[in-house]
């Protein structure tokens, strides 16, 4: 029987799951925008961010485009990669969350100083917030793969 706190704890891997799950869609929706990005010289959105994501896109050649477009499919891979294995609550998953998640947070940490911006700032607080819950999950289940000190 399970008890509250593993529950809660499964919720909390389950939803970030759904998170990368949903970055992953995400990132597929860019990179097939990429490909065939005719249709966004049709596009006239509001939001600064996404005319200048749309300047941007248009302004590679072919070549960087589908580049980009590669890599960021390999990213959308990995991120429907760990929440897919996170979903099924595999313990291979944790630790390849973990070790990803961690290594982005000085990129993003270098983005917040350097170009900071309310969202930026919130992705990095999260990114640090899932590593920190899922290196004290694999402590306590005792799959922490370095040796823990007596406190």
């Amino acid at each position: 029987m399970k008890t509250h706190v593993s529950r809660r704890s499964d919720a909390l891997l389950h939803a970030i799951a759904v998170l990368k799950l949903l970055k992953g869609a995400a990132l597929v929706a860019v990179a097939l925008g990429l490909l065939s990005h005719r249709w966004l010289h049709d596009l006239h959105p509001n939001h600064r961010v996404l005319r200048e994501a749309i300047a941007t896109i248009t302004a590679m050649s072919p070549h960087t485009q589908t580049v980009v477009a590669i890599a960021t499919f390999v990213y959308a891979a990995l991120f429907v990669t760990e929440g897919v294995g996170l979903l099924l609550s595999q313990l291979w998953a944790e630790y390849l969350t973990t070790i990803i998640t961690m290594s982005f947070v000085p990129v993003e940490l270098y983005e917040v100083l350097e170009h900071g911006s309310p969202a930026k700032a919130v992705v990095l607080v999260l990114n640090v917030l899932i590593v920190i819950y899922l290196v004290w999950r694999l402590r306590r289940e005792h799959h922490w793969p370095f040796r823990q000190s007596s406190m």
